[in-house]
């Protein structure tokens, strides 16, 4: 019997009461407040070219369906 024991499962819900623990508090208690996120400098000329390459798409877009009424 004791080889086949297994542990109750531990809960970020729920306390050992049962009662169910608040959102602000299981993130408080979870520490990934604490870990500090850094973004690539090179993020933001990233998002720079897709923004102009996805204004430069929808240019031509326009321009085709110009053309493709004009016919």
């Amino acid at each position: 019997m004791k080889d086949w024991y297994v542990p109750a499962c531990i809960s970020n819900w729920k306390n050992a009461n049962g009662y169910t623990i608040p959102l602000h508090m299981r993130l408080q208690a979870d520490g990934r407040s604490l870990q500090h996120t850094t973004i690539n400098s090179r993020h933001a000329q990233m998002a720079d070219v897709l923004y102009a390459a996805e204004r430069q798409a929808r240019k031509e877009a326009e321009e085709r369906n110009q053309i493709q009424h004009s016919i």
